[in-house]
């Protein structure tokens, strides 16, 4: 098992049952994996898989969380390195699904035909809300398309209906900072309360957990220097987090500061 998993950080947290090395300053200082962690799969799709007759393979089907009739919130973090975090609102409860991710040579288009997309195929309700880093509105090279667009035309060809929710300015990394930590310590009943698949965000949660905080002129930032460093696998630095922190930026931070969020009411994307 050890010589089959992606990563020694990987084989000694999922085998071996051993967190990674505690991050001193963590930018996402009130993670508590008894709190925001957990596992909820759909054990009866599993059994059918391999029986003789049937066509079940490992998809959403085999996952209890998931509302299959609601839409997903799916998250972009581009670059060399792309990843994607998928997540739904669920009443009260904010809950990140899964998360992929593709490294060159493969390209932004692969993360979607090759994993996003065969694995939710059984989703009933084909409707996205997705958002990214504001390097989603530049235009590919020798193309006429944004990032976004991109993404979008992927997803339209295979029938879903994207709504591109990223505009205006970012959200600083302090404001995410304050937010967040607020959420996970669920201090303020207005906000919901973040809930990770453990199974499904294994690469994410190993970035989450090391993500670094550094006082910055603005304030408190993230650690970001692991990105530039090619000797440390990029799954386990600050990408996949970047793409966790950018929907519940954009859709809680004006209620966090006490402003009226025209966000959520403008898509519905909240679930009941």
């Amino acid at each position: 098992m050890k010589d089959a998993a992606p990563s020694a950080l990987i084989y000694e947290a999922e085998i071996l049952n051993i967190r990674p090395k505690e991050i001193t300053d963590g930018f996402y200082a009130n993670l508590n994996p008894e709190k925001h962690y957990y596992t909820d799969y759909n054990n009866g799709y599993l059994e059918t898989i391999g029986v003789v007759g049937h066509k079940e393979s490992f998809n959403s089907n085999q996952d209890n969380d998931v509302l299959s009739n609601a839409p997903l919130i799916v998250s972009v973090d581009f670059g060399v390195f792309n990843s994607c975090v998928v997540s739904q609102l669920q009443g009260d409860k904010y809950r990140v699904l899964k998360s992929f991710w593709v490294k060159s040579p493969k390209l932004l288009d692969d993360l979607f035909i090759e994993q996003f997309l065969p694995y939710y195929a059984p989703h009933k309700e084909k409707r996205i809300y997705l958002y990214g880093g504001h390097d989603g509105n530049n235009k590919l090279p020798n193309s006429s398309l944004t990032l976004f667009e991109q993404v979008e035309s992927v997803l339209r060809a295979h029938k879903w209906v994207v709504a591109t929710m990223t505009r205006g300015a970012a959200v600083t990394h302090y404001d995410k900072y304050l937010l967040i930590n607020a959420m996970l310590k669920r201090s303020q009943p207005n906000l919901p309360s973040i809930h990770i698949n453990e199974h499904n965000n294994p690469d994410l949660i190993i970035g989450l957990e090391r993500a670094e905080a550094v006082e910055g002129l603005a304030g408190v930032q993230k650690n970001k220097k692991d990105e530039r460093n090619a000797k440390i696998l990029q799954q386990h630095t600050t990408h996949l987090p970047d793409a966790f922190d950018i929907p519940l930026a954009a859709m809680f931070n004006d209620i966090f500061k006490g402003s009226r969020n025209k966000h959520l009411n403008e898509t519905q994307i909240r679930i009941s």
